[in-house]
């Protein structure tokens, strides 16, 4: 802001004080004026990362709770590949079922919390607003961590899908074959601790 003191010579004492007083009033009124701006534009940048923050979160959490939703046959399908396990090692002529290993992904998004990092949107919170925020994404970031080892391990299960088709079962396996196979049921637990870690998740609140 451009500041214009009066025009004219300055003849006295009392001429240069009125000078002096209208350009230190100037400048008081450009730097609140600043100031005013500066305080709307960062209320505004919080209020507009809350909503992000809010909406990401709840998508987030919706996602969650539809995975816990089809949870229960996902592991019902881990333990019927352990029991055929042991119904072929008691009985290797034994009809087995077709065994599903198939694995669903529920990715979560970190989008506004990263954006409202980058554009200094969080330095302007309350400590414990971010502090808030923060736990919800560190527990989100354990629970995308723990869900990438489980669909490795239900990999491992789906390469030997190609030889599992009934009526054969695990008649084409050897001893450490199968020994194997069990060994990537473990996928079991995973699968078990990843719906706690999600359960966790989406009780996380400030």
């Amino acid at each position: 802001m451009d500041i214009h003191p009066s025009q004219g010579p300055i003849r006295s004492f009392k001429d240069f004080v009125l000078h002096l007083l209208t350009v230190v009033i100037g400048i008081l009124i450009a730097l609140s004026l600043e100031g005013l701006l500066e305080w709307h534009h960062h209320r505004s940048l919080v209020q507009e990362a809350r909503s992000n923050l809010a909406s990401e979160i709840r998508e987030n959490r919706q996602r969650l709770a539809k995975g816990l939703d089809s949870a229960p046959d996902a592991e019902q399908r881990l333990k019927a590949t352990i029991e055929a396990i042991d119904n072929y090692r008691r009985k290797p002529t034994a009809r087995t079922s077709n065994l599903d290993w198939s694995y669903g992904l529920f990715p979560l998004n970190a989008t506004a919390w990263s954006t409202a990092k980058s554009t200094g949107a969080v330095s302007y919170m309350d400590y414990s607003e971010v502090q808030g925020y923060t736990r919800v994404y560190v527990v989100q970031d354990q629970f995308l961590s723990l869900q990438q080892r489980t669909l490795e391990k239900w990999l491992d299960l789906q390469k030997w899908g190609t030889r599992t088709s009934p009526p054969d079962g695990f008649s084409k396996f050897n001893s450490a074959e199968l020994a194997e196979v069990e060994d990537d049921s473990a996928a079991l637990i995973h699968t078990q601790t990843e719906e706690s870690i999600a359960r966790f998740t989406i009780r996380a609140v400030f």
